[in-house]
């Protein structure tokens, strides 16, 4: 649902906060609905099995629903389609809360082991969210898609439910459940310790997931098994802990004293030397997937365990504590209904609010406060002052920066090198196509005025955690990088600032003639937005998700030209994909850097659909540009990706900067025509003097790095698939590669392609062979 809603929405943030939010809200309504079910029924196995029979139904329905919302979604804004999914999804998200009170009833025994048996219960419910998030994130999603994935999940529930019907048919209640006539005080209790509780749990999950994302990546297969490692923590404190509250005569103080958050604060600050092991892994598999996922796997469950194991024991520790005798189903399913409740709140509050506003230890701060209101509430008279005074003392270590919280580490972004840690590199050469030319003119022109740097060590200029990303801008020997969870996007060094000049200028060049509107996708340090604004276009549009990249482009004012400033330009904070389907107008000009096809939701702006939308908008002779790294991905991944991109624009023409390439794309073919480059670089200093500072001072300089056109692909593409909204296949495969550079290999082979498919002229001045 979170990948579906994805290209509906335009953000896997925003429709994975929108399931998450809406999933635990609703399971906490039709928990409380269920615990009245529960009991008033004497064969709960059998509503059991309707129940999970009918989930099964409408999800298999799911995707054709969606569909529809789909194509209101390009026309209007996110409301709507809000509106739609909740229709759609909460009778089924309802449901499936119903179903742990049902089934705990069935599953009762007597009440002196009802600790054990709620956590048996709620403990392999758990170990199959965390199987079914590995088999999903590892195996179902990247093999079947969406769709196929979304129809598997729903027989798996009707499985389920014709399970129970046929066990039912052996087991049933001899007698409703009696009411109970009065009012349970510790009930109430229960249920408050319950809610705080769920705040702490899914807030401290929120910014654990975040913090450790800036080491281990964002790629899908890393939110996976940080999602599962967590669920996986909750079944042990389940299922292996919650026999221990049947041997307690008082429970809640001893509830009291699992909520008093000592291992979530420690975790918390070990985080910070996550690095440490992370890195070793790396060594230790030579980053091959299976291996390297496998034991990040083991050391994500065992630095989870304390902590989650804890708060998988709360639960059925509350359950018990706030029952008695008489209406324990329907109090069961109060006191799960407010952990939901309460889990749904912490999720909204750490994600929206706490983690972009106020940061990491804010929101682990808040967590710790909801974990003592929990611990006060459960138990003032014997409250644990040791546990809560060590916590303090931890916190004030922190605060005053004796325990480690160092910038230099959040912002290293361990993960985008891990092919140096693995040692996967290659040292072979770069390579071009052989370029003849009648004439080498000049073209760029080098002034020497470049300041040298004042500071010669690193400093830290900028650091924010966004709604979306944590954004830094660190200089270090003169050199300022803009740093996007900790992995260097753009900087004003040599090699950065010539593919970011490149996106600009390159597309540019080419287009017969300037006019009409230009839009660049992805705004990073407004480098390339900057290039475009040297040219006469009518109106300019940056299209940039993340807020709190646009301030720290102001670091770069001198690189970008202050593109801002241009009455021209317009700066949309919204999400490229949703935006560009909804823009009514056309384009002579499209450039996209987004970020590398690896990290989660990113695939989404090189889908066939996407390409599609983008030939929509573009005029009948504009140019479309996409930026590709050809970096920590394989030769079959890029592939795919020229496959699709194919599929919608019938002309291509492929520009290599250096492990960087530069797709260009057009309706009709492209003719190079370099009597207009050097004519628009006279008429534009900006541009003569960016691309001297990047080393193109002759026209040999820049024209030597076309490696192939459309010609070429049929070498190459023939026999491989499109990467679909539906079937993603670059998310999946492209993270295989992230501990690999084949660039200088994935270079090669496509230069050899290239001139299988014949040479490439320029016009009146010689070609390439």
């Amino acid at each position: 649902w979170t990948k579906i809603l994805s290209t509906i929405f335009g953000s896997t943030l925003v429709a994975t906060g929108f399931v998450l939010s809406l999933y635990m809200i609703l399971l906490g309504v039709g928990s409380a609905i269920g615990g009245k079910i529960a009991s008033l029924s004497r064969k709960p196995l059998k509503i059991f099995g309707f129940f999970e029979i009918l989930i099964g139904i409408l999800v298999i329905f799911t995707p054709y629903l969606f569909n529809t919302v789909k194509e209101l979604s390009f026309k209007t804004s996110n409301i709507l389609p809000a509106f739609l999914s909740f229709i759609i999804l909460s009778p089924i998200i309802v449901l499936m809360g119903t179903t742990f009170p049902i089934f705990l009833k069935a599953r009762r025994e007597k009440f002196e082991n009802y600790s054990k048996e709620i956590g048996i219960v709620y403990g392999l419910n758990l170990l199959g969210g965390s199987l079914g998030s590995l088999f999903g994130g590892f195996l179902f999603l990247p093999v079947l898609g969406i769709k196929k994935a979304l129809f598997l999940s729903g027989f798996l529930d009707i499985f389920a439910g014709i399970l129970a019907l046929i066990f039912e048919r052996y087991y049933s209640l001899k007698e409703k459940e009696e009411k109970a006539t009065e009012k349970f005080p510790e009930e109430k209790k229960a249920i408050l310790v319950a809610f705080f509780g769920g705040i702490a749990s899914l807030a401290l999950e929120v910014a654990w997931i975040r913090c450790l994302s800036l080491f281990i990546g964002s790629s899908t297969y890393a939110f996976t098994l940080l999602v599962s490692s967590f669920i996986l923590g909750l079944f042990f404190g389940s299922t292996f802990l919650s026999k221990m509250g049947d041997r307690k005569e008082e429970l809640f103080p001893y509830l009291s004293e699992i909520h008093l958050c000592f291992s979530s604060t420690a975790l918390s600050v070990f985080l910070i030397s996550v690095p440490f092991f992370y890195i070793n892994i790396i060594k230790l598999t030579g980053a091959k997937f299976l291996t390297l996922n496998f034991f990040l796997f083991l050391f994500l469950f065992l630095i989870f365990l304390f902590p989650t194991s804890l708060m998988g024991f709360a639960l059925p520790l509350a359950i018990k504590a706030g029952t008695r005798g008489k209406g324990l189903s329907k109090s069961a399913g109060l006191i799960y209904a407010s952990s939901s409740l309460g889990s749904s709140l912490g999720a909204i509050l750490a994600s929206l609010i706490l983690i972009p506003n106020f940061g990491l230890k804010t929101t682990f701060f808040f967590a710790f406060i909801s974990s003592l209101m929990a611990s006060l509430i459960a138990s003032i008279k014997k409250f644990n002052f040791k546990i809560l005074s060590v916590t303090i003392l931890l916190w004030v270590l922190w605060s005053l920066k004796i325990l480690p919280w160092d910038w230099r580490i959040l912002t290293a972004g361990y993960y985008a090198y891990a092919p140096i840690y693995a040692k996967n590199i290659s040292n072979q050469p770069l390579g071009s196509r052989n370029l003849i030319l009648k004439e080498n003119l000049p073209f760029g022109e080098l002034k020497e005025d470049f300041k040298k740097p004042e500071f010669l060590g690193t400093k830290l200029l900028f650091l924010k955690d966004g709604l979306f990303a944590q954004v830094a801008v660190v200089e270090e020997k003169g050199i300022r990088s803009l740093l996007i969870n900790g992995k260097a996007d753009a900087s004003n060094g040599l090699e950065d600032m010539r593919t970011q000049l490149l996106l600009g200028h390159l597309p540019s060049l080419l287009l017969d003639r300037i006019k009409g509107d230009a839009c660049v996708i992805g705004l990073g340090s407004g480098v390339t937005a900057g290039a475009v604004s040297t040219y006469n276009f009518d109106e300019i549009y940056v299209i940039e998700i993340e807020k709190e990249v646009l301030k720290a482009s102001f670091f770069f004012k001198e690189e970008n030209l202050e593109f801002y400033k241009d009455k021209r330009v317009k700066i949309l904070i919204k999400d490229a994909r949703k935006e560009i389907f909804r823009l009514d107008k056309k384009f002579t000009l499209i450039t996209s850097e987004p970020s590398n096809l690896w990290m989660s939701g990113t695939s989404s702006l090189f889908t066939y659909e996407f390409f599609k939308e983008i030939y929509k908008k573009l005029e009948e002779d504009g140019i479309f540009c996409q930026w590709l790294h050809l970096y920590q991905i394989s030769f079959v991944d890029v592939k795919i990706f020229l496959k699709t991109i194919n599929s919608v624009f019938p002309y291509l023409l492929l520009y290599a900067d250096g492990e960087d390439l530069l797709v260009l794309a057009s309706k009709k073919e492209i003719i190079l025509r370099p009597l207009n480059w050097l004519l628009r670089a006279k008429e534009n200093e900006n541009l003569k003097y960016q691309f001297g500072r990047v080393g193109f001072l002759n026209l040999s300089d820049f024209a030597k790095n076309f490696i192939m056109d459309e010609r070429g692909l049929q070498f190459l593409i023939k026999n491989e698939k499109i990467h679909r909204d539906d079937l993603p296949i670059l998310e999946y495969s492209a993270a295989k590669y992230l501990g690999f550079d084949f660039s200088r290999e994935i270079l090669k082979e496509l230069i050899g392609a290239g001139k299988r498919g014949g040479k490439i002229y320029l016009k009146d001045f010689g070609y390439i062979e």
